[in-house]
């Protein structure tokens, strides 16, 4: 049992990598669009884009399949997700903000944690 909780802590951390170095990408591309933008609202409004829209559009390349939800979501309005489906990762709300709508603190250090969410596309349920 050990090895398999072993194995899921590996994956994650694997996935949370991942996405990291994909965020890295995704502010700097988000910076250089900025810096090419041909007025200064439209640079305030590529800055101002959520780092997660940034990924489904131009690492993942799935913008045009939204919505992306949860598995927990889809069943929740009666769909299945298709088998052999895969999941792409993001980040979660920031455990701070979970917290402050359920009245309760948190731990600074547990502050600065963003979780991650996996979702799944339109397309991938039936």
């Amino acid at each position: 049992m050990q090895s398999e909780d072993t194995n899921k802590l590996s994956r994650f951390e694997e996935r949370r990598q991942k996405l990291m170095e994909i965020t890295a990408d995704a502010r700097q591309l988000r910076e250089n669009l900025a810096n090419e933008a041909k007025t200064e609202a439209e640079a305030l409004a590529i800055l101002a884009t959520p780092l997660n829209d940034i990924i489904v559009e131009n690492y993942y390349g799935i913008a045009d399949q939204k919505p992306l939800k949860t598995f927990k979501q889809w069943k929740e309005e009666g769909k299945s997700i298709i088998k052999g489906s895969k999941c792409y990762t993001l980040w979660g709300r920031p455990l701070q903000a979970q917290a402050a709508e359920e009245g309760k603190e948190v731990e600074d250090e547990v502050k600065k944690f963003f979780p991650l969410v996996y979702v799944f596309t339109a397309a991938q349920v039936k």
